[in-house]
Protein backbone atom coordinates (compact mmCIF):
# COMPACT_ATOMS: atom_id res chain seq x y z
CA UNK A 1 0.00 0.00 0.00
CA UNK A 2 1.23 3.63 -0.67
CA UNK A 3 0.11 6.73 0.46
CA UNK A 4 1.73 8.52 -2.14
CA UNK A 5 1.36 8.36 -5.63
CA UNK A 6 -0.08 11.33 -7.75
CA UNK A 7 -4.09 11.13 -7.34
CA UNK A 8 -5.78 10.91 -10.92
CA UNK A 9 -8.10 14.29 -10.31
CA UNK A 10 -10.64 12.46 -13.26
CA UNK A 11 -11.06 9.08 -11.81
CA UNK A 12 -11.60 10.59 -8.13
CA UNK A 13 -14.02 13.47 -9.97
CA UNK A 14 -16.15 10.44 -11.35
CA UNK A 15 -16.39 8.75 -8.20
CA UNK A 16 -16.32 11.55 -5.28
CA UNK A 17 -19.77 12.94 -6.44
CA UNK A 18 -21.43 9.57 -5.49
CA UNK A 19 -18.82 8.56 -2.59
CA UNK A 20 -20.36 12.08 -1.21
CA UNK A 21 -23.80 11.34 -1.23
CA UNK A 22 -23.58 7.88 -0.01
CA UNK A 23 -21.58 9.44 3.27
CA UNK A 24 -24.46 11.71 3.64
CA UNK A 25 -26.48 8.85 3.60
CA UNK A 26 -24.30 6.84 6.20
CA UNK A 27 -24.44 10.22 8.48
CA UNK A 28 -28.24 10.35 7.93
CA UNK A 29 -28.54 7.22 9.33
CA UNK A 30 -26.54 7.20 12.06
CA UNK A 31 -28.19 10.34 13.30
CA UNK A 32 -31.41 8.46 13.12
CA UNK A 33 -30.13 5.89 15.22
CA UNK A 34 -28.82 8.03 17.46
CA UNK A 35 -32.43 9.40 18.07
CA UNK A 36 -33.75 5.71 18.63
CA UNK A 37 -30.73 3.26 19.68
CA UNK A 38 -33.28 0.86 19.95
CA UNK A 39 -33.56 0.19 16.82
CA UNK A 40 -30.57 -1.02 14.90
CA UNK A 41 -31.71 -0.70 11.42
CA UNK A 42 -30.71 2.16 10.96
CA UNK A 43 -27.43 1.66 11.74
CA UNK A 44 -27.05 -1.39 9.74
CA UNK A 45 -27.58 1.20 6.53
CA UNK A 46 -24.78 3.31 7.99
CA UNK A 47 -22.37 0.38 7.71
CA UNK A 48 -23.86 -1.00 4.29
CA UNK A 49 -22.71 2.72 3.41
CA UNK A 50 -19.79 2.72 4.87
CA UNK A 51 -18.73 -0.48 3.49
CA UNK A 52 -19.67 0.88 -0.35
CA UNK A 53 -17.35 3.70 0.19
CA UNK A 54 -14.55 1.50 1.58
CA UNK A 55 -15.13 -0.41 -1.50
CA UNK A 56 -15.33 2.71 -3.83
CA UNK A 57 -11.98 4.32 -2.62
CA UNK A 58 -10.09 0.38 -2.72
CA UNK A 59 -10.96 0.27 -6.32
CA UNK A 60 -9.59 3.91 -6.91
CA UNK A 61 -6.67 3.05 -4.94
CA UNK A 62 -6.79 5.95 -2.53
CA UNK A 63 -5.68 3.53 -0.23
CA UNK A 64 -5.06 6.01 2.82
CA UNK A 65 -8.64 7.21 2.08
CA UNK A 66 -9.88 3.78 2.16
CA UNK A 67 -8.39 2.84 5.36
CA UNK A 68 -9.81 5.93 7.24
CA UNK A 69 -12.93 4.68 5.53
CA UNK A 70 -12.55 1.10 7.15
CA UNK A 71 -11.75 2.49 10.68
CA UNK A 72 -15.22 4.06 10.13
CA UNK A 73 -17.33 1.27 9.38
CA UNK A 74 -14.54 -1.28 12.04
CA UNK A 75 -16.08 1.22 15.09
CA UNK A 76 -19.91 1.78 13.59
CA UNK A 77 -19.58 -2.56 13.04
CA UNK A 78 -18.65 -2.92 16.65
CA UNK A 79 -21.35 -0.30 18.07
CA UNK A 80 -23.54 -2.69 16.37
CA UNK A 81 -22.37 -5.79 18.32
CA UNK A 82 -22.40 -3.61 21.41
CA UNK A 83 -18.86 -3.64 21.50
CA UNK A 84 -18.42 -0.94 22.33
CA UNK A 85 -21.83 -0.23 24.58
CA UNK A 86 -23.93 2.98 22.70
CA UNK A 87 -22.86 6.25 24.26
CA UNK A 88 -23.19 9.66 22.73
CA UNK A 89 -19.47 9.67 23.03
CA UNK A 90 -19.13 7.20 20.50
CA UNK A 91 -21.53 8.42 18.38
CA UNK A 92 -19.84 11.88 18.28
CA UNK A 93 -16.59 10.22 17.29
CA UNK A 94 -18.40 8.16 14.71
CA UNK A 95 -20.18 11.76 13.26
CA UNK A 96 -17.06 13.34 13.48
CA UNK A 97 -14.96 10.67 11.76
CA UNK A 98 -17.80 10.63 8.79
CA UNK A 99 -18.01 13.99 8.08
CA UNK A 100 -13.88 14.14 8.25
CA UNK A 101 -13.73 11.68 4.98
CA UNK A 102 -15.59 14.49 2.29
CA UNK A 103 -12.87 16.99 3.89
CA UNK A 104 -9.98 13.79 3.44
CA UNK A 105 -12.05 13.61 -0.43
CA UNK A 106 -11.68 17.05 -1.74
CA UNK A 107 -7.90 18.06 -0.33
CA UNK A 108 -7.20 15.02 -2.71
CA UNK A 109 -8.96 16.64 -5.48
CA UNK A 110 -6.70 20.16 -4.52
CA UNK A 111 -3.46 18.06 -4.85
CA UNK A 112 -2.79 16.95 -1.49
CA UNK A 113 -1.22 13.60 -0.97
CA UNK A 114 -2.93 10.66 -0.12
CA UNK A 115 -1.90 10.49 3.43
CA UNK A 116 -4.02 8.48 6.32
CA UNK A 117 -1.34 9.35 9.28
CA UNK A 118 -2.17 12.98 8.94
CA UNK A 119 -5.25 11.70 10.54
CA UNK A 120 -4.07 9.94 13.33
CA UNK A 121 -5.93 11.31 16.19
CA UNK A 122 -9.61 10.39 15.08
CA UNK A 123 -8.13 7.41 13.80
CA UNK A 124 -6.72 6.20 17.13
CA UNK A 125 -10.01 7.67 18.82
CA UNK A 126 -11.94 5.21 17.11
CA UNK A 127 -9.71 2.34 17.43
CA UNK A 128 -9.30 3.08 21.63
CA UNK A 129 -13.49 3.40 21.28
CA UNK A 130 -13.48 -0.18 20.34
CA UNK A 131 -10.75 -1.60 22.25
CA UNK A 132 -7.78 -1.75 19.49
CA UNK A 133 -4.76 -0.40 20.15
CA UNK A 134 -2.96 2.99 18.82
CA UNK A 135 -1.00 3.60 15.83
CA UNK A 136 1.69 6.12 15.18
CA UNK A 137 2.25 8.39 12.60
CA UNK A 138 5.27 6.55 11.12
CA UNK A 139 2.94 2.89 11.19
CA UNK A 140 0.73 4.66 8.55
CA UNK A 141 3.15 6.77 6.94
CA UNK A 142 3.73 4.40 3.34
CA UNK A 143 5.51 5.57 0.60
CA UNK A 144 5.80 4.30 -2.51
CA UNK A 145 8.04 1.51 -2.25
CA UNK A 146 7.98 0.63 -5.88
CA UNK A 147 11.09 2.74 -6.26
CA UNK A 148 13.53 1.54 -7.47
CA UNK A 149 17.14 2.98 -6.46
CA UNK A 150 19.19 5.38 -9.59
CA UNK A 151 21.09 3.91 -11.60
CA UNK A 152 24.71 5.19 -9.43
CA UNK A 153 22.99 3.47 -6.52
CA UNK A 154 22.20 -0.03 -7.75
CA UNK A 155 23.58 -3.36 -6.70
CA UNK A 156 26.78 -3.38 -9.04
CA UNK A 157 28.17 -6.85 -8.59
CA UNK A 158 24.96 -8.82 -7.01
CA UNK A 159 26.10 -12.44 -5.30
CA UNK A 160 23.72 -15.56 -4.94
CA UNK A 161 21.98 -15.99 -1.83
CA UNK A 162 24.95 -17.97 -0.53
CA UNK A 163 28.12 -15.69 -0.83
CA UNK A 164 26.00 -12.49 -0.35
CA UNK A 165 25.16 -14.65 3.47
CA UNK A 166 28.90 -15.09 3.61
CA UNK A 167 29.72 -11.21 3.00
CA UNK A 168 26.62 -10.67 5.18
CA UNK A 169 28.19 -12.59 8.01
CA UNK A 170 31.83 -11.42 7.75
CA UNK A 171 30.33 -7.74 8.10
CA UNK A 172 28.40 -8.18 10.60
CA UNK A 173 30.80 -7.98 13.33
CA UNK A 174 32.51 -5.20 11.65
CA UNK A 175 28.95 -3.30 11.79
CA UNK A 176 28.37 -4.11 15.22
CA UNK A 177 31.83 -2.76 16.56
CA UNK A 178 31.45 0.64 14.74
CA UNK A 179 28.13 1.02 15.78
CA UNK A 180 28.97 -0.05 19.63
CA UNK A 181 31.72 3.03 18.98
CA UNK A 182 29.42 5.34 17.44
CA UNK A 183 26.67 4.68 20.54
CA UNK A 184 29.54 5.73 22.98
CA UNK A 185 30.81 8.86 21.04
CA UNK A 186 27.44 9.96 19.05
CA UNK A 187 29.68 13.06 17.70
CA UNK A 188 32.57 11.07 16.14
CA UNK A 189 31.88 10.49 12.90
CA UNK A 190 34.43 8.56 12.01
CA UNK A 191 32.41 5.05 13.15
CA UNK A 192 29.38 6.57 10.76
CA UNK A 193 31.69 6.48 7.73
CA UNK A 194 32.63 2.86 8.29
CA UNK A 195 29.03 1.99 9.10
CA UNK A 196 27.69 3.85 5.98
CA UNK A 197 30.68 2.07 3.88
CA UNK A 198 29.14 -1.81 5.01
CA UNK A 199 25.79 -0.40 3.95
CA UNK A 200 27.22 0.41 0.78
CA UNK A 201 29.35 -3.36 0.00
CA UNK A 202 25.74 -4.67 1.53
CA UNK A 203 24.00 -2.57 -1.05
CA UNK A 204 26.38 -2.91 -3.99
CA UNK A 205 25.99 -6.51 -3.85
CA UNK A 206 22.48 -7.40 -3.16
CA UNK A 207 20.51 -9.47 -5.65
CA UNK A 208 17.31 -9.52 -3.71
CA UNK A 209 15.80 -5.56 -4.50
CA UNK A 210 14.36 -5.16 -0.76
CA UNK A 211 17.80 -5.49 0.85
CA UNK A 212 19.42 -2.97 -2.41
CA UNK A 213 16.89 -0.24 -1.69
CA UNK A 214 17.13 -0.95 2.26
CA UNK A 215 20.73 -0.23 2.35
CA UNK A 216 20.66 2.62 -0.08
CA UNK A 217 17.85 4.24 2.04
CA UNK A 218 19.92 3.51 5.30
CA UNK A 219 23.01 5.34 3.65
CA UNK A 220 20.89 8.32 3.33
CA UNK A 221 20.32 7.99 6.78
CA UNK A 222 24.07 8.01 7.52
CA UNK A 223 24.63 11.21 5.94
CA UNK A 224 22.44 12.73 7.42
CA UNK A 225 23.45 11.53 10.59
CA UNK A 226 27.08 13.38 9.07
CA UNK A 227 25.36 16.17 8.46
CA UNK A 228 24.01 17.26 11.75
CA UNK A 229 20.78 15.06 12.45
CA UNK A 230 20.36 14.92 16.00
CA UNK A 231 20.95 11.09 16.82
CA UNK A 232 17.24 10.38 19.03
CA UNK A 233 16.69 7.40 20.77
CA UNK A 234 14.48 6.38 18.29
CA UNK A 235 16.80 7.26 15.42
CA UNK A 236 19.40 4.93 16.70
CA UNK A 237 16.95 2.06 17.31
CA UNK A 238 17.08 2.14 13.53
CA UNK A 239 20.57 0.66 13.14
CA UNK A 240 19.40 -2.20 15.82
CA UNK A 241 16.43 -2.83 13.38
CA UNK A 242 18.95 -3.09 10.36
CA UNK A 243 21.26 -5.82 12.26
CA UNK A 244 17.71 -7.37 12.95
CA UNK A 245 17.59 -7.67 8.97
CA UNK A 246 21.40 -9.20 8.58
CA UNK A 247 20.30 -11.56 11.61
CA UNK A 248 17.19 -12.87 10.23
CA UNK A 249 18.84 -13.46 6.34
CA UNK A 250 21.93 -15.27 8.11
CA UNK A 251 19.16 -17.41 9.77
CA UNK A 252 17.61 -18.64 6.42
CA UNK A 253 14.20 -16.29 6.87
CA UNK A 254 11.86 -16.44 4.11
CA UNK A 255 12.00 -14.07 1.32
CA UNK A 256 8.34 -12.69 2.18
CA UNK A 257 9.64 -12.25 6.08
CA UNK A 258 12.73 -10.53 4.68
CA UNK A 259 11.34 -8.29 2.13
CA UNK A 260 7.92 -6.87 5.02
CA UNK A 261 10.71 -6.74 7.91
CA UNK A 262 13.14 -4.75 5.01
CA UNK A 263 10.09 -2.30 3.76
CA UNK A 264 8.84 -1.68 7.57
CA UNK A 265 12.52 -0.11 8.03
CA UNK A 266 12.93 1.35 5.03
CA UNK A 267 9.51 3.06 5.96
CA UNK A 268 10.83 4.17 9.77
CA UNK A 269 14.26 5.23 8.36
CA UNK A 270 12.49 7.49 5.19
CA UNK A 271 10.32 9.00 7.97
CA UNK A 272 12.91 10.48 10.04
CA UNK A 273 14.82 11.50 6.52
CA UNK A 274 11.90 13.23 5.56
CA UNK A 275 11.70 15.26 9.16
CA UNK A 276 15.34 16.57 9.13
CA UNK A 277 16.87 19.62 7.29
CA UNK A 278 19.47 17.67 6.18
CA UNK A 279 20.32 18.29 1.82
CA UNK A 280 23.21 15.88 1.20
CA UNK A 281 23.07 14.12 -2.18
CA UNK A 282 21.69 10.87 -0.58
CA UNK A 283 18.88 12.42 1.19
CA UNK A 284 18.21 14.72 -1.49
CA UNK A 285 17.75 11.80 -3.47
CA UNK A 286 15.74 9.96 -1.60
CA UNK A 287 13.62 12.96 -0.82
CA UNK A 288 13.03 13.50 -4.55
CA UNK A 289 12.44 9.58 -5.13
CA UNK A 290 9.71 8.74 -2.63
CA UNK A 291 8.21 12.10 -2.56
CA UNK A 292 8.78 13.22 0.87
CA UNK A 293 8.37 16.98 0.94
CA UNK A 294 5.12 16.41 -0.95
CA UNK A 295 4.36 13.75 1.74
CA UNK A 296 5.12 15.23 4.82
CA UNK A 297 5.06 18.97 3.88
CA UNK A 298 1.82 19.75 3.06
CA UNK A 299 1.63 21.43 0.51
CA UNK A 300 4.97 20.74 -1.35
CA UNK A 301 7.26 23.83 -1.35
CA UNK A 302 6.16 24.22 -5.06
CA UNK A 303 2.57 24.10 -4.53
CA UNK A 304 3.13 27.67 -2.15
CA UNK A 305 5.22 29.90 -4.38
CA UNK A 306 1.96 31.44 -5.07
CA UNK A 307 -0.19 31.25 -1.96
CA UNK A 308 -1.29 28.75 0.63
CA UNK A 309 -4.42 27.20 -0.19
CA UNK A 310 -7.28 27.48 2.06
CA UNK A 311 -9.94 25.11 3.14
CA UNK A 312 -11.59 23.36 0.08
CA UNK A 313 -15.07 24.14 1.11
CA UNK A 314 -14.13 28.24 1.14
CA UNK A 315 -12.56 27.83 -2.30
CA UNK A 316 -15.47 26.05 -4.03
CA UNK A 317 -17.92 29.16 -1.83
CA UNK A 318 -15.48 31.87 -3.00
CA UNK A 319 -15.09 30.68 -6.38
CA UNK A 320 -18.31 30.73 -7.06
CA UNK A 321 -18.92 33.82 -6.00
CA UNK A 322 -16.29 35.13 -8.12
CA UNK A 323 -17.45 33.77 -11.20
CA UNK A 324 -20.77 35.77 -10.47
CA UNK A 325 -19.06 38.73 -10.05
CA UNK A 326 -16.94 38.14 -13.31
CA UNK A 327 -19.87 37.26 -15.51
CA UNK A 328 -21.66 40.75 -14.45
CA UNK A 329 -18.08 42.31 -15.03
CA UNK A 330 -18.10 41.32 -18.83
CA UNK A 331 -21.66 42.02 -19.46
CA UNK A 332 -20.74 45.88 -18.20
CA UNK A 333 -17.50 45.42 -20.29
CA UNK A 334 -19.51 44.65 -23.24
CA UNK A 335 -21.91 47.55 -22.87
CA UNK A 336 -19.47 50.29 -22.85
CA UNK A 337 -17.93 48.65 -26.03
CA UNK A 338 -21.25 48.70 -27.53
CA UNK A 339 -21.05 51.04 -30.42
CA UNK A 340 -24.45 53.13 -29.05
CA UNK A 341 -22.74 52.83 -25.44
CA UNK A 342 -19.39 54.19 -24.20
CA UNK A 343 -21.15 55.68 -21.11
CA UNK A 344 -18.49 56.38 -18.31
CA UNK A 345 -20.43 55.51 -15.46
CA UNK A 346 -19.96 52.42 -17.00
CA UNK A 347 -16.95 51.85 -16.32
CA UNK A 348 -17.35 53.17 -13.09
CA UNK A 349 -19.85 50.28 -12.22
CA UNK A 350 -17.02 48.09 -13.48
CA UNK A 351 -14.33 49.96 -11.74
CA UNK A 352 -16.55 48.90 -8.41
CA UNK A 353 -16.54 45.32 -9.38
CA UNK A 354 -13.38 44.60 -10.26
CA UNK A 355 -12.72 46.38 -6.07
CA UNK A 356 -14.75 43.97 -4.59
CA UNK A 357 -13.35 41.02 -6.50
CA UNK A 358 -9.47 42.57 -5.39
CA UNK A 359 -10.82 42.86 -1.64
CA UNK A 360 -12.23 39.16 -2.11
CA UNK A 361 -8.87 37.74 -3.27
CA UNK A 362 -6.66 39.99 -1.36
CA UNK A 363 -8.59 37.87 1.78
CA UNK A 364 -8.51 34.80 0.28
CA UNK A 365 -5.04 35.15 0.08
CA UNK A 366 -4.39 34.27 -4.12
CA UNK A 367 -1.90 37.16 -5.43
CA UNK A 368 -1.79 36.03 -9.18
CA UNK A 369 -5.60 36.76 -9.40
CA UNK A 370 -5.27 39.76 -7.80
CA UNK A 371 -2.48 41.18 -9.55
CA UNK A 372 -4.86 40.67 -12.78
CA UNK A 373 -7.77 42.10 -10.74
CA UNK A 374 -5.61 45.25 -10.24
CA UNK A 375 -4.30 45.42 -14.11
CA UNK A 376 -7.22 45.14 -15.32
CA UNK A 377 -8.71 47.77 -13.01
CA UNK A 378 -5.72 50.52 -13.84
CA UNK A 379 -6.55 50.10 -17.65
CA UNK A 380 -9.78 50.69 -16.85
CA UNK A 381 -8.91 53.99 -14.68
CA UNK A 382 -7.25 54.58 -17.94
CA UNK A 383 -9.85 54.37 -20.09
CA UNK A 384 -12.16 56.83 -17.68
CA UNK A 385 -9.53 59.21 -17.73
CA UNK A 386 -9.08 59.56 -21.38
CA UNK A 387 -5.21 58.42 -21.45
CA UNK A 388 -5.80 55.56 -24.07
CA UNK A 389 -6.27 57.54 -27.19
CA UNK A 390 -7.93 55.11 -28.87
CA UNK A 391 -10.24 53.00 -26.59
CA UNK A 392 -11.35 50.61 -29.23
CA UNK A 393 -7.11 48.84 -28.52
CA UNK A 394 -8.38 47.84 -25.39
CA UNK A 395 -11.74 45.74 -26.02
CA UNK A 396 -9.87 42.62 -26.61
CA UNK A 397 -7.47 42.84 -24.91
CA UNK A 398 -9.64 43.55 -21.42
CA UNK A 399 -11.91 40.46 -22.94
CA UNK A 400 -9.27 38.15 -22.84
CA UNK A 401 -8.41 39.27 -19.50
CA UNK A 402 -12.07 38.74 -17.92
CA UNK A 403 -11.96 35.84 -19.75
CA UNK A 404 -7.94 34.52 -18.03
CA UNK A 405 -9.82 35.88 -14.50
CA UNK A 406 -13.17 33.79 -14.98
CA UNK A 407 -10.56 30.45 -16.08
CA UNK A 408 -8.91 31.44 -12.58
CA UNK A 409 -11.57 31.65 -10.62
CA UNK A 410 -12.61 28.23 -11.69
CA UNK A 411 -9.93 26.72 -11.30
CA UNK A 412 -8.71 28.85 -8.38
CA UNK A 413 -9.37 25.09 -6.20
CA UNK A 414 -6.24 23.72 -8.74
CA UNK A 415 -2.82 24.17 -7.71
CA UNK A 416 -1.44 27.20 -9.63
CA UNK A 417 1.09 26.46 -12.23
CA UNK A 418 -2.13 24.78 -14.19
CA UNK A 419 -3.15 28.39 -15.03
CA UNK A 420 -0.76 30.78 -14.04
CA UNK A 421 0.06 30.69 -17.68
CA UNK A 422 -2.68 32.43 -18.69
CA UNK A 423 -2.55 34.78 -15.78
CA UNK A 424 0.31 36.18 -16.18
CA UNK A 425 -0.16 36.62 -20.45
CA UNK A 426 -3.46 38.67 -18.91
CA UNK A 427 -1.32 40.99 -16.75
CA UNK A 428 0.95 41.28 -19.65
CA UNK A 429 -1.27 42.42 -21.75
CA UNK A 430 -2.82 45.07 -19.46
CA UNK A 431 0.46 46.71 -18.54
CA UNK A 432 1.06 46.89 -22.78
CA UNK A 433 -2.01 48.82 -22.24
CA UNK A 434 -1.01 51.36 -19.05
CA UNK A 435 2.68 51.86 -20.08
CA UNK A 436 3.80 54.90 -22.35
CA UNK A 437 4.90 53.31 -25.57
CA UNK A 438 3.35 50.17 -25.53
CA UNK A 439 -0.53 50.43 -27.09
CA UNK A 440 0.14 49.50 -30.30
CA UNK A 441 1.70 46.00 -28.79
CA UNK A 442 -1.41 45.41 -27.19
CA UNK A 443 -3.59 45.58 -30.30
CA UNK A 444 -5.19 42.13 -31.18
CA UNK A 445 -7.17 41.54 -34.31
CA UNK A 446 -8.51 38.52 -32.85
CA UNK A 447 -8.39 35.52 -30.49
CA UNK A 448 -5.15 33.55 -31.49
CA UNK A 449 -5.89 29.13 -31.93
CA UNK A 450 -2.68 27.85 -31.52
CA UNK A 451 -1.70 23.73 -31.97
CA UNK A 452 -0.69 23.09 -28.36
CA UNK A 453 -1.64 20.39 -26.12
CA UNK A 454 -4.57 20.93 -23.91
CA UNK A 455 -2.90 22.42 -20.36
CA UNK A 456 -3.98 19.87 -17.28
CA UNK A 457 -6.43 22.45 -16.20
CA UNK A 458 -8.05 22.39 -19.93
CA UNK A 459 -7.97 19.00 -19.90
CA UNK A 460 -9.44 18.52 -16.57
CA UNK A 461 -12.71 20.39 -17.98
CA UNK A 462 -12.85 17.87 -21.13
CA UNK A 463 -12.74 15.25 -18.48
CA UNK A 464 -15.49 16.58 -16.49
CA UNK A 465 -17.42 17.24 -19.01
CA UNK A 466 -17.20 13.70 -20.69
CA UNK A 467 -17.77 12.02 -16.96
CA UNK A 468 -20.96 13.86 -15.95
CA UNK A 469 -22.17 12.49 -19.67
CA UNK A 470 -21.17 9.04 -18.55
CA UNK A 471 -22.28 9.70 -15.16
CA UNK A 472 -25.63 10.40 -16.63
CA UNK A 473 -25.95 7.44 -18.60
CA UNK A 474 -24.99 4.60 -16.00
CA UNK A 475 -27.84 6.33 -14.05
CA UNK A 476 -29.84 5.56 -16.76
CA UNK A 477 -28.34 1.99 -17.10
CA UNK A 478 -29.54 1.26 -13.67
CA UNK A 479 -32.92 2.64 -13.65
CA UNK A 480 -33.32 0.49 -16.81
CA UNK A 481 -31.76 -2.82 -14.48
CA UNK A 482 -33.98 -1.56 -11.53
Amino acid sequence: MSTFGKVDSSTLGWVKGEIDETLKQARLALESYAENPADKTRLRFCITHLHQVVGTLTMVELDGAALLAREIELLADAVLNDQPVHSPQILDILTRAIITLPDYLARLQFGQADAAFKYVPIINEMRVARGGDKVSEVELFTPDLTVRPPPDARAKNPLDENEYRTLARGLRTTLQTSLLGWLRGPAQSDALVEIGTIFEQLRDRAAFSAHEQLFWIAGGLIEALIDGLEPTAERKKLFARLDQQIKRMLDGAEKSELRKNAEATARAILWEIGHGATSGPTSTQLRQAFGLDALLHDPEPIKTQYYDMPTPEVMMSVSTALSAEVSTSQDLLTTYFDPSGRDPQTLEKLRDQLQKMASALDMLGVPPLKHLVDEIALVVDALVQNRISNPDVAAMPLAEALLALEGGTREVAHTPHEWSRTIEDGVRHMRALTAPGDVASAAVEGLEVGEAELTDSEFKQLMGVVAGEVNANLSKIEEAIE
